[in-house]
């Protein structure tokens, strides 16, 4: 069995390690670094992957960052990244180990640099740099909208231009992974559809599975789970979403089994308690991208059935896509064909 090496011709390189400030409730901290790519292929949106400890178990992370201007020496990249829990017997610990890579379009990766983040000497003030909510205008009453990621291996249609929020998604099982955020706000109703993207979650727990204690199975995890629990953190995402919307404060009144373009999904309906209006909730798994479509209307409106509905998937080409058999997103299972495509053939005897 043969293994290919791939030696690429060139990688990013990242310098000037700069922490800006952490957010008011100190929930995040806010990070500034320069790049150089000799390819000029790190694009406006890199991935920054980290790995943060304030105790015993560190908190690992990619999150995209924002290429915020060039200098004499490459790009400046910002970032804003959670603050890890405190370990065990670290109540109120204010220092916190970090590392950080970044990854250019091609995942070529960078040199780590190192810091120790101090919260102790952030005092009270919040940073610059901390994103703001993002509370869209009217954005929708206009023409529906097709949109199509081809990044992301889906589309679907808007009532009106979505606005795009970059943010981050916390798995069950403790990885910090990339998402989006596309919203329209229609009058009283609100669209959305949110899209993390769970490849990294593998090599995120594997990682962090290192600083687990020895024979600490619980942190660890065995083979049939995925070391550091990563299996089952891609398989228990759907699960992982209902119950996230069981803990708000609404009445869950509909919980269903769908499937769109033979992709197996859930399909929840909930009353807000707070004013009667109905959320509708579309959670699916495609190509390891949790796809969560959500849509609030007033009391008494129609169930939103244009937007809910019209989630398609995109191969790696970005085409639409309908498989011959139900597509289950969870590791070990072999992905099926898509239809139209010619029959594997039959072993041969022997």
């Amino acid at each position: 069995m043969s293994t290919v090496v791939t030696i690429p011709s060139h990688v990013p390189r990242i310098a000037e390690l700069r922490i800006l400030g952490a957010h008011s409730n100190f929930a995040a901290v806010d990070l500034e670094l320069a790049a150089s790519d000799g390819s000029g292929d790190l694009g406006t949106a890199p991935h920054v992957w980290f790995t943060a400890a304030c105790g015993d178990m560190p908190l690992p992370g990619v999150v995209r960052g924002t290429v915020a201007g060039t200098r004499e020496s490459g790009s400046t990249i910002r970032v804003s990244i959670p603050r890890p829990a405190p370990g065990r017997g670290t109540t109120g610990a204010t220092k916190c180990d970090l590392q950080v890579r970044v990854a250019d379009s091609a995942r070529f990766e960078s040199n780590t640099l190192t810091t120790t983040l101090d919260y102790s000497a952030f005092g009270q003030t919040s940073s610059p740099q901390a994103p703001a909510s993002v509370v869209p205008g009217d954005t929708g009453g206009g023409d529906w909208e097709d949109v199509v990621s081809r990044e992301e291996r889906f589309s679907a249609n808007f009532p009106g231009h979505p606005v795009i929020q970059e943010t981050i998604w916390f798995s069950q099982f403790g990885a910090v992974l990339p998402a989006r955020v596309y919203s329209v706000t229609n009058g009283q109703s609100r669209y959305s559809a949110t899209v993390v993207d769970y490849n990294p979650v593998e090599r995120l727990l594997v990682e962090r599975s290192r600083s687990c204690p020895p024979g600490a199975n619980t942190c660890q995890g065995i083979p049939d789970w995925g070391i550091g629990y990563w299996k089952t953190d891609i398989r228990g995402a759907l699960l992982y979403v209902i119950s996230r919307f069981q803990q708000r404060d609404a009445k869950v009144t509909t919980l269903t089994w769908n499937g769109v373009a033979l992709v197996q999904g859930v399909e929840m309906r909930l009353t807000n308690n707070a004013d009667q209006s109905r959320t509708f909730v579309s959670i699916y798994m495609h190509e390891n991208r949790l796809i969560i479509l959500e849509s609030t209307v007033p009391r008494g409106d129609p169930p939103p059935v244009a937007f809910n509905e019209s989630i398609n998937w995109l191969d790696e080409r970005g085409r639409p896509v309908r498989y011959q058999a139900t597509y289950v997103n969870i590791p070990d299972v072999p992905k099926p064909l898509p239809r139209g495509a010619p029959a594997p053939p039959a072993p041969s005897g022997r």
